[in-house]
C-alpha cells in the first residue's frame, strides 16, 4: 500500500500545480513548446500560496481492493521568475481496504526548479504508520540533447532522458500560456521526480474553454484569496511509454481540475480507472510575493 499511496501523492502535487476535462471540437495537438506568449510573463503571474485539499475516495471498484480513502494535501508554492520556485507539500492519508487492513501514509516532498528551469531539485519520503518506508532524492539538468539526473538516493546513479523534457512549473506555465492562447491540446513529457527519479511521463492535456463562473461551494472567502476568477476546465493524462506499447494508449491516471490563471486550482479529481479520488480546496492563503532584484 505505500507505493500505491506514494504514486497517489506525487499525481495530486502534479495536479495542484497544473490542471482539467472539457471536451471540445477536434484541434490539432501542439507540442508545450510551440506556443508563442511569453513563459515569463505567465511565471510572473503564478501565486505564492499554501494551500490544503481535503481527499476524498470518490470510486471504486471491487478489483481495486480500495475500501475508503481520507487525507489532506498540503503544499507551498514560493519563489519568483527570478530566483525559481520552490514547492513543499505533505500529503497524508488513512486507507482502508477490503480485507479490513488499514495504513496512514504520510509523503513529504520538496522541489526546486530554476528560474530559467533547466534544472530540477527533489526530495521526497515516505512514511507508513510513522515509520520511514521510502526516500529519493536527486538533480536534474537540461543538456543540449535531453536531460541528465543524478540520483543520490535510495541509490547513487545516473539516469539519462533523450527528449525534451519539461518541468512541473515549466509545464503548468505552457499549460497557461496555451489556455491563454486557446489552444485545446497540449502534449509535452514531463519530469518530476516519480519512480525514485527514474521516469518520464508523456501527457496530453485537454483544454477547455475560459470560465469565469464560480467554481466549489464555499462562503466566497477562497475565491477572495484566489484572487481571480478566470480559470480553464482541464483533463491531463499521463502515459508510460517505456512499456512499449502501440496502438491506442490507456493512460495510466488522469487528472482533471479547474486551473486559474495565476497557477491555483480547484476541484481535483485523480482517476486511475478502477478508483478514483477527489481533492476539495478547504484553505488558500496566499504568502509574500519574492521580489526580482
Amino acid at each position: 500500500m505505500t507505493g500505491f499511496a506514494r504514486t497517489i501523492a506525487m499525481r495530486l502535487l502534479a495536479a495542484a500545480l497544473a490542471s482539467a476535462l472539457l471536451v471540445l471540437p477536434t484541434t490539432s495537438a501542439v507540442k508545450a513548446s510551440d506556443e508563442t506568449l511569453d513563459r515569463t510573463e505567465v511565471a510572473k503571474g503564478l501565486l505564492a500560496h499554501r494551500a490544503v485539499y481535503d481527499i476524498a475516495l470518490e470510486t471504486a471498484a471491487s478489483s481495486s481492493n480500495v475500501q475508503s480513502v481520507s487525507g489532506r494535501l498540503v503544499f507551498e508554492v514560493t519563489g519568483s521568475v527570478c530566483e525559481g520556485f520552490t514547492v513543499n507539500s505533505r500529503f497524508v492519508t488513512e486507507i482502508d481496504d477490503q480485507d479490513g487492513g488499514r495504513r496512514v501514509t504520510d509523503l513529504r516532498s520538496s522541489t526546486y526548479e530554476s528560474a530559467d528551469a533547466d534544472s530540477f531539485e527533489f526530495l521526497s519520503r515516505t512514511f507508513a504508520d510513522q515509520r520511514l518506508q521510502q526516500e529519493a532524492k536527486g538533480s536534474a539538468e537540461r543538456t543540449a540533447d535531453g536531460l541528465s539526473v543524478e540520483l543520490s538516493m535510495p541509490e547513487e546513479a545516473k539516469v539519462r532522458f533523450d527528449k525534451d523534457v519539461l518541468f512541473p512549473t515549466e509545464h503548468l506555465v505552457s499549460l497557461i500560456a496555451a489556455a491563454e492562447e486557446d489552444r485545446r491540446i497540449v502534449e509535452a513529457d514531463l519530469y518530476d521526480g516519480s519512480e525514485d527519479g527514474r521516469k518520464v511521463y508523456t501527457t496530453t492535456a485537454i483544454i477547455g474553454a475560459v470560465s469565469e463562473d464560480p467554481v466549489g461551494e464555499d462562503d466566497g472567502l477562497l475565491a477572495k484569496s484566489i484572487g481571480t476568477d478566470r480559470h480553464w476546465p482541464v483533463n491531463l493524462s499521463y502515459f508510460d511509454l517505456s512499456k512499449g506499447e502501440t496502438g491506442e494508449l490507456t493512460p495510466v491516471y488522469t487528472l482533471r481540475f479547474m486551473l486559474f490563471e495565476n497557477g491555483v486550482s480547484r476541484a481535483l479529481t485523480l482517476d486511475y480507472g478502477n478508483f478514483s479520488l477527489t481533492g476539495t480546496l478547504a484553505e488558500l492563503d496566499r504568502l509574500p510575493r519574492s521580489t526580482c532584484k
